[in-house]
């Protein structure tokens, strides 16, 4: 304080700009990086899947054979660490572990994947490679299609340099809500697998995947993976009540068939197996079906219009599951239409988005629109750069293409490991069965002996 008022405020006392305390930034021990939360999270999920023990201690230690962190070794002792240097960052260890969230103890609940999604993503894992198992002439080609949005003052400007000595910096005031939106809804495709066949599992070979990057870069644009041309729409819907609400509620199954029919089916070049999340807008069937708050005279009607059988003594609940099961072997409109054009429609499983390679666009085109937000952002602005980026985004053929052999990668990755699983379970299944055939055949053979024994003494 006393260089303080000499100097008349020259000296610096406090660096945070935040007035008085210590509110800098401190480095850690260990280092706060992508790489080492990555590294330690796959440590600890690939301990516990094999039911070993973990503490600290052995975070610690891979830590130090990663080379995420040094300590130095005893002078007597080559094969231990410094006492005080080793406590020191076990400590740090623990408080990192604490600070990201880590816990000890027994889990209360285990995220176990419910069966129907399981049966859901193995099947579409069998229909997904099973048609890139088919002949090449048979093939059919890989569509994958989704809807997003995007608000007017969706921004994505985080990184934007500032002064921590300027107080007017933070002189923002309140935050703009979200404002009005634009909706929009493409397909995108990968190689055309007549010209072109991809593997489905990533390739550490950098020679292999040169060449794949060459072979692809010499194919004509129409057989390259990109957007669909045709199948981009975009529109802002201007009616209040139709900003009520999820997203969603504004995509609808009229407006969706719609664009199926118009802009989707007749720019597709060749047979293709279209590939889609489960939005209910995505599943409608020719027929409207009885809602949850239809009456009994309403399930009764239906029945009597499709031949369904009933009891006219039957229940609403007992009328619903016979619906059910009639409309599960039903196909839908987006199926007739595809199957009527020579195309096909494959969903992909709940809670798997890493299986639907537009999301990674999406997150490029929103991120490239919310880097140039401003606070002059208009509607009709926003407008104009959601069309830049989509025209841009029909020469993003080599990132669309790694977006869908990252996908692929991801599916061949959850084949793989669903089947080793299964053998697994199957050897050991065996050897149980080869025990107990062992035991019963001891068991017999020492009941004959006992029965023999005792017809001989009779």
């Amino acid at each position: 304080m006393k260089s303080y008022f000499a100097s008349k405020g020259s000296s610096s006392i406090y660096t945070s700009g935040k007035g008085r305390g210590n509110f800098d930034k401190k480095e850690t021990r260990i280092p706060e990086t992508q790489a080492v939360v990555v590294s330690i999270r796959e440590f600890v999920r690939v301990r516990r899947a094999k039911r070993q023990r973990t503490t600290a201690k052995q975070i610690l230690e891979f830590c130090i054979g990663e080379g995420f962190l040094f300590i130095p070794k005893d002078k007597d002792d080559p094969d231990a660490y410094e006492k005080k240097a080793f406590e020191t960052a076990y400590r740090s260890m623990r408080r990192w572990l604490q600070r990201n969230g880590y816990r000890r103890g027994k889990r209360s609940g285990n995220i176990v994947m419910k069966e129907h999604i399981a049966l859901h993503r193995d099947l579409y894992l069998k229909a997904f490679f099973a048609n890139r198992a088919l002949p090449i002439e048979e093939q059919l080609w890989e569509v994958y299609l989704d809807e997003s949005y995007i608000h007017q003052h969706y921004k994505k400007n985080n990184d934007s340099v500032w002064d921590p000595n300027d107080d007017q910096d933070l002189q923002f005031g309140k935050e703009k809500n979200k404002g009005n939106r634009y909706c929009f809804l493409c397909a995108i495709q990968g190689p055309n697998p007549q010209v072109f066949q991809p593997t489905d599992d990533e390739c550490n070979d950098e020679e292999a995947k040169l060449f794949d990057k060459m072979t692809l870069s010499t194919l004509e644009t129409k057989d390259r993976g990109g957007v669909v041309p045709g199948s981009v729409w975009a529109f802002c819907p201007q009616q209040k009540k139709l900003h009520k609400g999820d997203y969603h509620k504004v995509f609808k199954s009229t407006n969706f068939m719609q664009w199926w029919n118009d802009q989707l089916i007749p720019n597709l070049q060749q047979p293709s197996i279209i590939i889609m999340d489960n939005a209910r807008y995505h599943k409608a069937y020719p027929d409207p079906y009885p809602t949850s708050k239809s009456k009994k005279a309403d399930y009764t009607a239906f029945c009597t219009m499709k031949n369904i059988p009933f009891d006219p003594k039957d229940t609403i609940p007992i009328l619903r599951n016979t619906i059910k099961a009639f409309k599960a072997k039903q196909k839908m409109s987006c199926e007739l239409i595809a199957e009527a054009n020579g195309h096909s429609v494959l969903f992909t499983p709940p809670c798997h988005s890493d299986l639907q390679p537009i999301q990674l666009l999406w997150a490029m085109l929103k991120g490239n629109i919310g880097r140039k937000y401003d606070t002059d952002t208009t509607m009709t602005i926003l407008k104009q750069r959601l069309d830049e980026e989509f025209a841009a985004s029909f020469g993003w053929n080599e990132s669309i293409e790694g977006f869908i052999r990252k996908s692929t990668a991801t599916a061949h990755k959850f084949f793989t490991e669903i089947q080793k699983e299964e053998a697994k379970e199957q050897e050991e299944m065996d050897k149980e069965n080869t025990l107990t055939d062992s035991e019963d055949s001891d068991t017999s053979r020492s009941s004959g002996s006992e029965s023999e024994v005792e017809f001989i003494g009779v």
